[in-house]
């Protein structure tokens, strides 16, 4: 059985059903929302280069996990200019998210590395946030690099992710329950591929109500990513993928799985160790992510 397959299989064994949400501690721990993310094999039809990574997401009281179980292979490629590589996680690692931003966890080194959101909000009701448009992919040439080549263009630049989560049925998209929209400040474009599933994770943690009422067997992460080359911020690739959150299940969460393990180190993003114009996490930034704060994306 191919790899991807059996991950798919072990997240399903894992995941179930739960009763009523609610954002309490319960027994020591925290009540909220777990799902799989396994972009190796679901959709077939939308896997692409932001479609990597598969792993569980947990999200209880404003803070998140995504723990990076598999990582998909493939060479680094270039669309419209704009390097997607391989992302910055390995299996093992992950990823802690607020509304502030989040931070990719890297236990083999003791080491973590920071992301800043400018802006993270979304709505229960669907409809356009501010400023919000709809949805559409950017045509898009694509260039195959070597490992040498990336190295030597290596890019990172602002990003935005705007998503809606829906249900389907047989003509597509039937209704819309939550719609968000995520500006990172800088990043390898890569990052985006995990960004996007920050925001549903808090909408559907916080839905009013809970999740029992959502057709959890057809809802569908519906998301665009602007991506930028570090030369041109006015120019950007939308790149459009529809994705599908699995096993969603109520939890009751460790609230240590939701912050930084003490006596880990800031440093820069893997891969761009020598890149001066990126500053290590302060002692400040370590301080946030090593407590649960109640600060959650505005609604």
């Amino acid at each position: 059985m191919p790899a991807g397959r059996r991950h798919f299989l072990h997240c399903a064994l894992l995941l179930g059903c739960a009763s009523r949400l609610q954002a309490q501690q319960v027994g020591g721990r925290l009540h909220g929302v777990r799902f799989a993310v396994d972009t190796l094999e679901t959709p077939l039809a939308w896997r692409g280069e932001l479609s990597r990574l598969s792993g569980i997401v947990e999200y209880a009281r404003s803070r998140g996990r995504f723990s990076v179980t598999a990582v998909r292979g493939g060479p680094p490629v270039a669309l419209n200019g704009v390097i997607l590589g391989a992302p910055l996680a390995r299996p093992g690692d992950y990823y802690l998210f607020d509304s502030t931003g989040f931070v990719l966890v890297q236990p083999a080194s003791r080491t973590f590395s920071s992301f800043v959101f400018t802006r993270a909000e979304y709505n229960q009701s669907g409809g356009f946030l501010p400023g919000q448009f709809l949805m559409k992919n950017t045509p898009w040439h694509t260039d195959t690099l070597s490992l040498g080549e990336a190295r030597r263009l290596r890019q990172h630049a602002p990003a935005s992710i705007h998503w809606h989560l829906d249900s389907l049925d047989a003509r597509g998209p039937k209704e819309i329950y939550a719609r968000g929209w995520i500006e990172l400040r800088d990043a390898p474009a890569s990052e985006a591929g995990v960004t996007r599933w920050f925001g549903v994770a808090s909408a559907l943690a916080s839905r009013p109500g809970g999740i029992r009422a959502l057709p959890r067997d057809r809802l569908q992460l519906t998301a665009v990513a602007l991506l930028r080359r570090s030369s041109d911020r006015d120019d950007y690739l939308r790149y459009l993928g529809m994705l599908t959150p699995l096993g969603l299940m109520e939890a009751d969460i460790d609230p240590g799985r939701l912050v930084l393990p003490a006596g880990y180190m800031g440093k820069r993003w893997p891969g761009f160790e020598r890149d001066a114009g990126l500053e290590e996490p302060s002692l400040a930034v370590a301080s946030h992510w090593r407590s649960l704060g109640e600060a959650g994306p505005t609604q």
